[in-house]
Order: structure tokens, then sequence, then C-alpha cells
């Protein structure tokens, strides 16, 4: 065994991620002999357990691993670092923000008349596990009119949410629908829903945007998060 413990620096090149999406780790060891291997530890319930190891370095002690982040780390904020267990070398710890994907699915009239109230009503969910989504509820959407907040609303014990909206202006109008998360800031991607202010007509549904649940340290449990 050495003398001296390996110096271990540590990174991520993603601060947030969504489960399922890739975060490639990278560090550098030095003050042993090289080349060595690392194990990368995850701070998992409030112990620390080998994910991905032995991991080699080159001969100037740099190191580098591409993984996917498990369903299971959904709404957490997991803390990582190396370990060179020759030594018992420890690198600074990294912490990634682990977010569910969610999204949001707007049912809203083609076609409305001026001055008119009619509703938009939509839900939001939370994708569990591949291919599954669950209702997220107790949660705020803000429904946007052309680009600008028009309403925030709760959603309830479904995910769903509805409100009466008026629009004073003839011409095309696009209608989204933004879930921010919590905590963490998010990118919220809306696609444009064109309605031309005129007669009545059948509604249009259709899912406006796919993006993080941004609430973490926690297990999603119902509408409100818990600590484990």
């Amino acid at each position: 065994m050495s003398a001296e413990r390996a110096q271990i620096t540590l990174s991520a090149d993603k601060r947030v991620a969504t489960v399922g999406e890739r975060v490639t780790f990278s560090g550098k060891v030095s003050g042993v002999s090289l080349p060595t291997s690392i194990y990368i530890q995850a701070l998992i319930d409030g112990n620390w357990v080998d994910q991905w190891g032995p991991i080699s370095t080159d001969s100037q002690g740099n190191f580098s691993h591409s993984t996917v982040m498990p369903y299971g780390w959904g709404c957490r904020d997991v803390r990582f670092r190396a370990v060179h267990k020759p030594t018992g070398g420890v690198s600074n710890e990294v912490p990634v923000a682990v977010a569910f994907r969610t999204r949001i699915t707007l049912e809203i009239p083609e076609r409305v008349a001026v001055d008119t109230p009619f509703k938009v009503a939509g839900r939001l969910e939370y994708e569990e596990s591949p291919g599954t989504w669950r209702s997220l509820p107790g949660k705020q959407v803000t429904v946007t009119l052309d680009g600008a907040p028009y309403e925030t609303v709760t959603t309830g014990d479904d995910g769903s949410f509805s409100l009466d909206m008026v629009i004073d202006a003839p011409g095309d109008h696009t209608i989204g629908a933004e879930f921010a998360g919590h905590g963490l800031p998010a990118t919220v991607t809306v696609a444009a829903v064109q309605m031309d202010v005129g007669p009545l007509a059948d509604a249009l549904s259709k899912v406006f945007a796919v993006i993080p649940i941004l609430t973490v340290g926690g297990v999603l449990v119902a509408s409100e998060m818990s600590r484990r």
C-alpha cells in the first residue's frame, strides 16, 4: 500500500440531468504510481456505495466514465465522489440533481369567438419508468397566451387543471402551458397551436411540453415530497 493517499479531482458534465440521461464524470489522479484505477461512489440513503469501477486512468492519471442516470434516482440530489482504494484517497464531492421527465397535455377549442369565455383544460404527468406516466397533483402550471403568462393554476388529485380564457382580438393566437419544477431552473419547449378566432369548433388535444421535475432531495409521494 502506498504511504501517501492519492489526490483526486472529480467533475461532471451536467449538474442537472433527467432520468435516462447520460452524464460523464471525469477527473485526475496524482501522487501515486500511474496508471491506476478508481471507483466512483454515490451517496445513497446516507451511505457511500460503489457505483462504477474499477475505472482505469491513463499514464497521466486522467480518467473518464459515462453513464445513464437510473429511474430510481428521480427527484434526488445525488452526490458522487471518486475513491482510490489502495491508498484511501477520496476526491471532492460532485452533486447532480436527477429529475423525472414531465409532460403537459392541453385540450382547447380549435376556434373560439372574440370576447367569449372558453375552457382550457390539461393534465400534468411525470414518467415514473420508461413509457409509464403518472399524474402529478398539487403542482402549479402557468398557462400562457401568445407567450405571456395568462393564469397560474394548481393541478388536482389526478394531475388535471382547467381555467376559463378570453381572447379579445381576432387573428391567430398561441396557447401554451409551463411547469417550471421546484428549486432549480427548467427550460420549457411549447409547441404552437394556432387559434383562428371565429366560430367555436371541435376541441384540439396536443402535448405541449416535456421538461424536468426539478424537486430534489426527496422522494415523490402523491402531491408532496418526503425525505427518506
